[in-house]
């Protein structure tokens, strides 16, 4: 199911050729619970072979309806080439579990509000990970479930390495890659366009959190923000990593199944006190969300998986994924976390094979 949108005046694009010999074939509605785009439209685009991408194209029509529309013009134009500069570098790093830019362009076209267009060609995806999970859980699902974490985990990797925080890990951003949903080859981390760049300066880097706030970690939502940069960076992409886990194992993210275990007098919005003071209350939460969590998992993978998501979801940013330290590993590594994947991954495909 997808929620219709309207008609807009890029859908004159459809039928043009872009760059690279890409057709522009049709508007992309919006699935069930997405947010869309921030000042942007989709399009799927098709090249000479079949092969599908997603197409991206900085809505200026909304830019111009804005209050201050030279000053929304500006800073759209330069959030879409921080986007564009953030894929170049994930290219020019050859990461392979990043979707990346096949295409990119800002042209001259007065057919088009503001007299420019501006798009994105992405590498061909099937869909973000909901469209090729089974909604009614089994154990028979774990092993591209868990293949699609290893992924995830992969991509984030890369992107640290890379001085790159991305702050907005969600189930819509991790794409599926491969023929077709039953055929899934392996999952790549998506959407650049919010994140921390250490080595070029953004408007970004001021807000607290630029990533969507649902699944922001709940320092933030108590308005505590960490003073340390890899706390408050780093720290919060494996909050969502942890999140993201969650999510693929259990159908529901940490941050809403935390708040749930939160009397309502002590949840975010309400409390008006300092964090350190809710930090055990979030602690305990937290532990009774992880119980949540594994409680949909075997036995067999559900003792490996707790301690990781505590870690990983720890309420305390200074403390998050604790488990990765060693004398030359910064706590901030995710080779554990990407180990314990794999692990569970060829787990999951031994038991299956090895059931009568």
């Amino acid at each position: 199911m997808t929620t219709a949108v309207g008609a807009s005046p890029y859908d004159a694009l459809i039928g043009r050729t872009l760059a690279g010999g890409w057709t522009v074939s049709n508007r992309v509605p919006l699935a069930p619970g997405s947010t869309g785009g921030h000042f942007s439209v989709g399009y799927n685009v098709t090249n000479p072979a079949g092969e599908t991408a997603f197409c991206k194209v900085l809505d200026f029509q909304s830019v111009l309806s804005a209050a201050d529309p030279l000053g929304a013009i500006q800073q759209a134009s330069t959030d879409f080439q921080h986007e564009v500069l953030s894929l170049e570098s994930c290219r020019g790093l050859r990461m392979n579990r990043v979707i990346l830019a096949l295409e990119s362009e800002t042209t001259a076209d007065f057919a088009m509000p503001a007299s420019l267009l501006s798009y994105i060609i992405f590498e061909p995806a099937i869909g973000d990970i909901r469209a090729v999970l089974p909604l009614t859980f089994s154990s028979g699902d774990l092993p591209l479930r868990f293949a699609l974490l290893h992924d995830a985990a992969i991509g984030l990797g890369e992107l640290h390495g890379a001085r790159i925080a991305h702050q907005d890990i969600k189930p819509s951003n991790l794409l599926a890659i491969g023929a077709s949903p039953s055929d899934v080859r392996m999952g790549k981390i998506a959407d650049l366009g919010r994140a921390i760049v250490e080595t070029r300066p953004h408007r970004f880097d001021a807000l607290e959190f630029p990533g969507d706030r649902t699944y922001a970690p709940p320092e933030y939502m108590y308005r505590s923000v960490p003073t340390n940069d890899d706390d408050r960076r780093k720290g919060a992409d494996l909050y969502q990593l942890g999140s993201l886990t969650a999510f693929v194992v259990s159908g529901a993210a940490m941050p809403a199944l935390v708040k749930s275990q939160i009397p309502v007098h002590l949840r975010w919005g309400v409390w008006r006190g300092d964090y350190v003071d809710i930090e055990p209350v979030l602690r305990d939460a937290t532990e009774r969300a992880v119980e949540i969590v594994v409680n949909s998992l075997p036995n067999w993978c559900a003792a490996e998986i707790r301690p990781m998501l505590l870690n990983l979801c720890d309420p305390d940013p200074k403390r998050r994924n604790a488990g990765a330290t060693g004398v030359f590993v910064s706590r901030f590594s995710l080779a554990k976390v990407v180990s314990l994947f794999d692990r569970m991954q060829k787990l999951a495909t031994y038991k299956i094979r090895a059931t009568p």
